[in-house]
């Protein structure tokens, strides 16, 4: 995407159409439950629940939520995206989607304490064997793959260390395994 872009998409997406009296930003809502006027609504909701887009109960999302992934797709360039409430919120789904029992997990020494406690407790405990590396090891990173690592994480900077790892050299270490 053209630099020249973003400006307009920033001020465009994720915004209501043109109506009158409207917010200039999308109001942020805190509702958990929904109401709805017919049972035959509620249905449809309920069934469409895991649509980007549908109100049907809070933690699904609502039209704040949904703004801001379309504005986050139109800058990417992406078909979709799912905004998760925290940063550990973020790594547990997606390492959850990532490995399963059996499965070897390399994770950065220095990563965010509460991270570290999802593996070491919830990974571990579902039969994921996690390991963890000096996240400075750069290359060498390569001779800890298995044949059942399924990934490698790690933060840049280190959560509370501030390390920067050779990220170059851990991806070319990734491709090649």
């Amino acid at each position: 995407m053209a630099d020249s872009k973003i400006p307009d998409i920033l001020v465009q997406k994720g915004r209501p159409g043109k109506t009158e009296g409207r917010n200039v930003n999308m109001p942020l809502e805190t509702g958990s439950t929904m109401v709805f006027d017919t049972m035959a609504e509620f249905e449809a909701a309920r069934d469409a629940r895991y649509q980007s887009g549908t109100i049907y109960y809070g933690r699904y999302g609502n039209r704040a939520v949904y703004a801001l992934e379309e504005a986050l797709c139109a800058l990417d360039g992406a078909e979709s995206c799912v905004l998760a409430s925290s940063g550990v919120a973020a790594v547990s789904c997606t390492l959850m989607a990532l490995v399963k029992s059996g499965d070897h997990l390399l994770v950065a020494d220095n990563i965010y304490g509460n991270t570290r406690n999802f593996c070491e407790t919830l990974l571990a405990g579902q039969g994921v064997e996690v390991m963890f590396f000096d996240p400075m090891a750069g290359a060498d990173v390569a001779d800890l793959f298995r044949p059942n690592t399924r990934a490698l994480m790690f933060e840049a900077p280190g959560s509370g260390t501030f390390e920067v790892p050779d990220i170059p050299a851990v991806a070319a270490a990734c491709k090649a395994a």
